[in-house]
């Protein structure tokens, strides 16, 4: 069930616009994670609450809702705006040299075409392979042998927001207000951003079109791996 968000408004000698985010299957770790992009500088929801997330009001519109009426110009324009809230993003380094985890340090969690699958936290990229080599049912020995020898490794581990979709993204006047949705942050290994890009959901079939314009770095044999490692777990 997906948590549920409230706008709400309070008025005393300041008027407040604030967001609460609720259900069971709220995670914490979200609010760790738009804590610490706020602590940076990024334009994230300030938190205000421990038993919901409570956040501020962002104001306009998502980027999924105006997007079709942007031409190509403004399109890149906003995309060159996220691209440097990345740029700043992929300076955060965990707490843990190399640790992949939550911003809280717990697990991460990953979402596989219609599933969603929790591990970690993990000490090194090594271990965090091991998780995303989580087959279910069992390859071919040849076939598994051929996807180990290729895994990534050897990254440097950074913050990475991991839902990138138009709908997540607040934009009013030609500006970025926010980027919401953080329930899939972390510290991820630094292609990690680059490949759930690809895997977010939107109407828009042209938003992919723009990752050369959007992300600070390409990643193309990783890119190349996760496809194949999900169209074998899909089938």
């Amino acid at each position: 069930m997906k948590p549920t968000l409230t706008a709400i408004e309070l008025t005393t000698t300041t008027f407040f616009r604030l967001v609460i985010k609720s259900g069971p299957s709220i995670r914490f770790a979200e609010a760790a994670a738009m804590d610490l992009a706020v602590k940076h500088g990024l334009p994230v929801p300030r938190t205000h609450g421990v038993c919901w997330i409570k956040m501020d009001f962002v104001e306009g519109k998502t980027l999924e809702e105006v997007w079709a009426d942007l031409d190509d110009q403004e399109k890149i324009n906003f995309c060159h705006q996220l691209r440097d809230i990345l740029i700043k993003m992929r300076t955060i380094e965990p707490p843990i040299r190399g640790i992949i985890s939550s911003c809280d340090g717990n697990s991460i969690r990953d979402g596989r075409h219609i599933s969603d699958f929790h591990g970690g936290p993990f000490e090194n990229e090594a271990d965090f392979n091991e998780f995303i080599l989580d087959f279910g049912a069992r390859p071919p020995a040849a076939l598994e042998h051929a996807i180990r020898s290729r895994v990534p490794t050897g990254h440097h581990t950074v913050f990475a927001q991991c839902d990138l979709s138009p709908r997540n993204i607040m934009v009013q006047d030609g500006k970025i207000t926010g980027l919401i949705d953080w329930e899939d942050s972390g510290f991820f290994p630094e292609y990690w951003e680059y490949v759930k890009f690809f895997e977010v959901v939107t109407k828009h079939r042209d938003w992919k079109d723009y990752s050369g314009e959007i992300m600070p770095n390409r990643y193309d044999d990783d890119l190349l791996f996760f496809q194949a490692l999900l169209w074998w777990q899909r089938n």
